[in-house]
C-alpha cells in the first residue's frame, strides 16, 4: 500500500510533467498559429485541450504542495522553510496560478504571460532535479526574472524567423531553445558546492557537521542486513542529513538513498535529542525498524 509521502511526491511528479509539457506544446502551438497572423478553429481546439491538460497538471500541483505542507506540519519538522531553493520553487508554483488567472483575464500580455508560464515550469522542474545548490533567494529570484525576458525575447525572435523560414529550419531553432534549458541546467547542477555533501568541509560557522553513527542488523527475506546510519548534526544538534549504507551486501544503493532522501526531508531541522522513532518510510518497514533501533544507539552518543 503507497504510504501518504509517497503519494504526494507522485502526485507532485505527474501534476509537473502534465504542467511542464502542456507549457512547452502552447509555446509550440502560439508559434505555429501566429505564423499566418491568426488562430484557425482547429488550431483553438488544439490548444484548448492542451489547455485542459495544463489545468489538470495544476491541480494535482496544488494538491500535492498542499498536502505536503500538511505532512511536515503533522511531523513537526520545518524542512519546508529551511532552504531557499524551496521558497522560489513555492514562488514559481504560485506564478504560475496567477498568471493563468492574469492570462484568462487579460492582464498581461501574451509574450508575458507565455514567458512566465514556460519559465515558471520549466524553472520549478529544472530546480527539483538539481540537488543542493549554494544560492541566496535573492540570486535565485534575479535570475528567474532575468530568465523570463530572456526566454520571451528568443522565443519573439524565433516568431518572427518563423514567419519567414521553412519548417525544418524552425525545427531547428526550436531544438537549440530546448538544448540551451538543458545546458542551463547542467550549468547549474556543476556548480553545487559541498554543502550537498555534508562530509565535505564547510565555509560558513552556522553549518560545521557532526557525524553520528550507528549500526543495525536485521533480518530481510533470504537475506540478513547490516546498515550502517549516519546522521549529520549542526552545532546546535540540529539534525541536517541521514545517511545508510549496507556493509555487507552490493546491489542496495538505490534503495539505500531514497530511504535516506525521504528520512531526511521527514526529520530535516528537528532537534535530534528530542526525535522519537519515525513511522514507516515508503514500503521499507524493515529499513524504517533498523533506522529506529539506530537512532536510539545514536541518541545515547550526543
Amino acid at each position: 500500500m503507497i504510504d501518504t509521502f509517497t503519494l504526494l511526491i507522485m502526485l507532485h511528479v505527474i501534476g509537473t510533467i502534465l504542467g511542464t509539457g502542456g507549457a512547452t506544446v502552447a509555446e509550440l502551438q502560439i508559434t505555429k498559429a501566429l505564423k499566418d497572423k491568426k488562430v484557425s478553429s482547429d488550431e483553438k481546439a488544439l490548444m484548448h485541450v492542451n489547455y485542459g491538460m495544463i489545468r489538470v497538471g495544476m491541480g494535482l500541483l496544488l494538491i500535492s504542495v498542499i498536502g505536503m505542507f500538511w505532512y511536515f506540519y503533522n511531523q513537526g519538522s520545518n524542512y519546508l522553510f529551511t532552504t531557499e531553493k524551496l521558497w522560489i520553487k513555492d514562488l514559481m508554483f504560485a506564478m504560475i496560478f496567477l498568471n493563468a488567472i492574469a492570462l484568462h483575464k487579460r492582464w498581461v500580455p501574451l509574450w508575458l504571460g507565455a514567458s512566465t508560464s514556460f519559465t515558471s515550469w520549466w524553472g520549478a522542474t529544472l530546480l527539483g532535479l538539481a540537488g543542493t545548490l549554494p544560492y541566496s533567494f535573492t540570486t535565485y529570484l534575479a535570475g528567474y526574472i532575468i530568465a523570463i525576458f530572456a526566454v520571451a525575447g528568443i522565443t519573439h525572435v524565433i516568431r518572427n524567423f518563423n514567419q519567414k523560414m521553412n519548417k525544418k529550419v524552425f525545427l531547428l531553432a526550436t531544438a537549440i531553445l530546448v538544448m540551451m534549458v538543458f545546458v542551463g541546467y547542467t550549468m547549474l547542477t556543476n556548480l553545487q558546492t559541498d554543502e550537498s555533501n555534508p562530509e565535505a568541509p564547510s565555509t560558513k560557522e552556522t553549518a560545521i557537521y557532526r557525524e553520528l553513527k550507528s549500526v543495525a542488523v536485521y533480518d530481510a527475506p533470504g537475506i540478513v542486513h547490516r546498515v550502517e546510519f549516519s546522521i549529520f548534526v549542526d552545532e546546535d544538534g540540529i539534525i541536517q542529513n541521514v545517511n545508510a549504507t549496507e556493509l555487507d551486501h552490493e546491489g542496495y544503493e538505490e534503495k539505500l538513498g531514497s530511504f535516506s532522501d525521504t528520512v531526511t526531508a521527514t526529520i530535516k531541522g528537528k532537534k535530534l535529542v528530542d526525535l522519537e522513532a519515525v513511522d514507516r518510510v515508503g514500503t521499507s518497514s524493515l529499513t524504517t525498524a533498523g533506522f529506529n533501533e539506530a537512532l536510539d544507539d545514536i541518541k545515547t552518543k550526543v
